[in-house]
């Protein structure tokens, strides 16, 4: 049995970069591979009945800026790293890599160079797949019965080598769903719930990075993990993957306990964040304090004496705010914001009860929003309303307004909650957002959830006796995608 001294994990990925430049450019025929020994070294040839590659060009398709001359359209032209970095790697490992013959039409031989080792007692290859500890590495089954997660993950590259290598890997517990571009990846995302998506960098048409950002405009980083996998691992490209939007960063050749382990914990993050999600609608719930419906009776039981018509118009805006409330049991529910209006219109009918000519509320809308039925995530605005009430406009004198603004722009969709009340200092906006200041309500909640979306952010100005602006921006793009799921 023969040897080579070098690096096990870059020696695979000279094996895979080397195989699939010959998978890429040979459209019929074999590829074959052969091993022989000359002198201190292993010869490793890798012969394929390509297209071939004019002798003249020999060296140059081992430079990092050659541009092939591929017929094949759904190669990544330009792109000559695979073998620029084979030979890198090879040299490092005192071996070399060079093309040893090829002819136009007929196909190439690359061959390997590398230095013999010292043979070592090894484990028959049918000893070590047949142990009972290692057979889950064979298993094969797409089966989604098999799924223990009950998560779905999509693979998307244009090489199915790789996408199957990836399946044989986490199929035992995720359901896989492969794509072999960018522009299918996208189709199924229309259609598809998917819980994590790991994209290759580097494909024909849209690339990775290009795909990555385009899902980033309607899914959060905490809302659909991204894993880029690359044959590169260089703090560029790794810069690049993330500044995109993905999670993590990995490179072929694949390890599995590597790959197993990432996905575990970006999974494992997302639910928890979906349970802390959830209990942040509980806490959001439970700041309908039992005084305001006690307040709210009150008041019904002294218009039963005075107005009785006005009563029990009360006890409908009652009864309706409450049923919105306690029916939203899942913050993450989106619903249209026709119904957010009608929530936060229930509300301050049982508030000017309370505040009677005082409180002036005021509302502005593009209609092309309600028109297109916008959803929002449940209880968005009501808590902004709520606090600029209770909050901004209950301990000043004199009749006070709170208006809420929702307006249309280019790339975004602003909402807008505003009030002429006692305000805030800088110190104690800094206090609400950190959760510091007891008595507010929701903001650090509402905080918290817009930024678990894609491209949106929250801004408070406020100053002390002049009021409180609290502004909502949403991306566009998420919101139509939104709209659009809807129907």
């Amino acid at each position: 049995m023969t040897f080579v001294e070098v690096d096990e994990n870059r020696l695979r990925q000279i094996l895979y970069n080397l195989s699939s430049n010959a998978i890429n450019y040979t459209s019929k025929g074999k590829i074959e591979a052969s091993v022989c020994e000359k002198e201190k070294f292993v010869i490793f040839t890798l012969s394929d009945t390509g297209m071939g590659i004019p002798q003249d060009k020999w060296e140059n398709i081992f430079e990092d800026s050659y541009q092939s001359l591929s017929q094949n359209k759904n190669s990544n032209e330009g792109l000559g790293l695979g073998l620029y970095i084979s030979r890198g790697l090879a040299r490092k490992m005192h071996g070399d890599i060079w093309i040893s013959n090829s002819v136009v039409g007929i196909g190439t031989d690359v061959s390997m160079s590398l230095p013999k080792g010292v043979n070592q007692k090894v484990i028959p290859v049918s000893d070590y797949l047949y142990n009972n500890n290692n057979l889950h590495t064979l298993k094969t089954s797409h089966d989604s019965s098999s799924c223990q997660t009950g998560k779905t993950i999509m693979i998307v590259d244009d090489e199915p080598t790789n996408i199957r290598v990836l399946s044989m890997i986490l199929e035992e517990k995720y359901q896989i769903i492969p794509a072999y571009s960018a522009e299918e990846a996208i189709d199924i995302l229309k259609s598809r719930k998917v819980n994590l998506v790991i994209i290759d960098m580097i494909m024909p048409g849209m690339s990775g990075i290009e795909l990555t950002e385009k899902i980033r405009t309607k899914h959060s980083l905490i809302d659909m993990p991204i894993i880029i996998s690359s044959v590169m691992h260089s703090y560029k490209d790794i810069e690049l993957a993330f500044k995109s939007g993905a999670n993590d960063y990995i490179t072929k050749p694949f390890s599995q306990d590597e790959i197993q382990s990432r996905v575990k914990i970006l999974i494992q993050l997302t639910d928890t964040m979906e349970k802390s999600i959830k209990n942040e609608m509980a806490f959001l719930q439970a700041q309908i304090k039992p005084h305001f419906i006690y307040n709210a009776l009150s008041n019904i039981v002294s218009l039963c004496y005075e107005d009785g018509e006005k009563a029990a118009n009360l006890v409908s805006m009652l009864s309706k705010y409450l049923r919105y409330i306690f029916r939203l049991d899942q913050l993450s529910q989106l619903i249209p914001l026709r119904q957010e209006l009608d929530i936060i219109d229930a509300y301050v009918e049982i508030e000017r009860v309370r505040f009677g000519e005082k409180l002036n509320y005021r509302v502005y809308i593009d209609k092309s929003l309600i028109e297109n039925n916008m959803m929002i995530p449940a209880l968005l605005i009501q808590p902004l309303i709520e606090n600029a009430i209770r909050h901004g406009i209950f301990n000043k004198q004199g009749e006070q307004t709170v208006m809420l603004t929702i307006t249309e722009g280019s790339e975004f969709i602003k909402i807008l909650v505003e009030d002429n009340g006692i305000g805030m200092s800088d110190e104690q906006i800094y206090e609400v957002l950190h959760g510091k200041k007891i008595g507010g309500v929701g903001i650090k909640n509402i905080q918290k959830r817009i930024e678990s979306l894609p491209n949106a952010n929250f801004i408070i100005d406020s100053e002390p006796n002049k009021g409180t602006k609290c502004s909502i921006f949403l991306s566009k793009d998420w919101v139509i995608s939104l709209s659009k799921e809807s129907e």
